[in-house]
């Protein structure tokens, strides 16, 4: 993959990009882009339908805390989310602060989001609105501490964000077909290993034998051509075989 610099223009983190094979690649591309905007934090999700009830389920990418999203959810703060709100209503990119943002909300939530943003350092932030070529509708967002940045820096930022919409649907369409490599229970076993949990472990939580947990764990390391749980893991992740 084509590497970038925070001196990176527009142009070069396009081809970057178009570079990318993997989720994984257009991860680290995001996080440039990201950074070279004054922003350290970043998030693409799907536009959820309106019976959605958490963001965790609706995340393609981010760097965000998994703590932040765990506790979100577990407040409830998606339903009513302002950005989401925003997002069905228009396809302009939408610009934010914590405070500003819950003053919206029309639940009795907006001290609990603000609190929760606050103690991320999701201060400010902007949000783009993209979609993929079935229509199926998302967002790229970024977050930081940063003060509101220029119309102009916002519109590099609007069709860097369609770049980073558009590649990542075009692997998912390329490793789609790969998802029948691993069986779900292989898929299962590496998923709950990524997580650090041992064979024993795995096999009280699927409440199978530990023998079993191993044999999916190298029939998986087989079908990848990895040599122990470790390369099994990592590979899987990058083929996109993996959503963790």
């Amino acid at each position: 993959m084509r590497t970038v610099s925070r001196n990176t223009d527009a142009a070069d983190f396009v081809a970057a990009l178009r570079s990318c094979k993997t989720g994984y690649d257009v991860f680290g591309v995001l996080k440039d882009i990201s950074e070279r905007y004054g922003y350290g934090l970043f998030i693409v999700m799907h536009l959820p339908e309106r019976t959605d009830l958490s963001l965790s389920d609706q995340i393609i990418i981010t760097n965000w805390n998994p703590e932040l999203v765990r506790a979100y959810d577990a407040k409830g703060l998606f339903i009513t989310s302002p950005v989401i709100t925003h997002l069905r209503k228009s396809v302009l990119p939408y610009s934010w602060n914590v405070e500003e943002l819950n003053l919206d909300r029309t639940d009795d939530k907006a001290a609990d989001a603000v609190q929760l943003f606050e103690k991320f350092g999701l201060l400010r932030g902007v949000y783009i609105a993209c979609s993929d070529r079935y229509g199926q509708r998302g967002a790229v967002g970024y977050a930081g501490s940063k003060a509101r940045i220029d119309e102009h820096a916002i519109a590099e930022l609007n069709y860097l964000s369609l770049h980073v919409y558009e590649r990542i649907c075009d692997i998912s369409d390329a490793t789609s077909e790969m998802d029948d490599v691993l069986t779900h229970r292989e898929k299962e076993c590496l998923a709950w290993t990524a997580s650090g949990k041992t064979s024993a472990e795995i096999a009280m939580i699927l409440e199978i034998s530990k023998n079993t947990v191993n044999h999916y764990l190298a029939a998986a390391a087989a079908k990848l051509g990895t040599v122990n749980k470790a390369h099994t893991v990592a590979t899987a992740i990058r083929r996109g075989l993996l959503n963790i």
